[in-house]
């Protein structure tokens, strides 16, 4: 063989290898970014939304890596002529699940999706309902609940009302990066009215806040929760504990 041959077939080889790769990098490929509500108490349903990602289509399991975590597709419809709820599970753990985070994935017409967290514990949730923007229309928050948020638009801010006692000291945990959430959460706890911040907390557990606060006196108070740079999307979602 030829010199001059042997670069014919070089260079042949290396253009097929680029559009191999090409080719490769053009395929859909199930990609999730985010599930709401990211987590759950042992023991309970509840129905699970796969809210972020790429080729999503026709998405029909979600599987957990605890073999008590586990979830059929949402149906609806009149009975004998239901159909499937795009991308909403029904998800059961079962009362035996250990707390802790577990992962999740889905898998539909392009095979299976990366793994995102799931979060079990003990505690009874709830989830933010997001008609919470200003201080006059805050949501009651029950302390001892586990309570699941998202700043899902542009500036959006979730207010909470709560009360205290004289002397009580509340701890508000917000779990955001320790559960692949992009948001970069603030806590801000204010007095009745709105008007006046009595503390704040940022990026105490990695972006995670985490805020101690020493109840004055008896009374109502407000939290604030928003993303540090008032960004906002179904990817900036929390799990916020008091």
């Amino acid at each position: 063989m030829t010199i001059r041959a042997l670069q014919l077939l070089t260079v042949a080889g290396l253009l097929c290898s680029c559009w191999s790769r090409e080719a490769n990098a053009q395929l859909p490929q199930t990609r999730l970014y985010a599930l709401f509500p990211p987590g759950a108490q042992a023991g309970t349903t509840v129905d699970v939304t796969l809210t972020s990602g790429d080729d999503l289509e026709e998405i029909d399991s979600l599987h957990f890596s605890h073999p008590g975590i586990t979830a059929v597709q949402k149906m609806q419809g009149p009975e004998g002529a239901q159909q499937p709820v795009t991308n909403v599970f029904v998800v059961s753990v079962a009362a035996d699940v250990p707390p802790g985070i577990y992962e999740a994935y889905c898998e539909g017409r392009f095979g299976a999706s990366n793994p995102r967290r799931f979060v079990v514990g003990t505690r009874e949730e709830v989830q933010e309902d997001d008609a919470n923007n200003t201080p006059d229309v805050a949501k009651p928050m029950e302390i001892g609940k586990v309570l699941n948020g998202r700043a899902n638009g542009g500036t959006d801010v979730d207010w909470f009302r709560f009360s205290g006692t004289a002397g009580q000291r509340i701890v508000f945990d917000c779990w955001s990066e320790r559960i692949d959430s992009r948001m970069d959460p603030t806590l801000e706890v204010y007095d009745a009215s709105g008007e006046h911040r009595l503390e704040d907390a940022r990026n105490v557990r990695g972006r995670d806040p985490v805020l101690v606060f020493e109840v004055p006196a008896d009374g109502d108070y407000l939290l604030r929760v928003l993303d540090e740079t008032f960004a906002g999307s179904n990817d900036y979602f929390y799990r916020l504990t008091p």
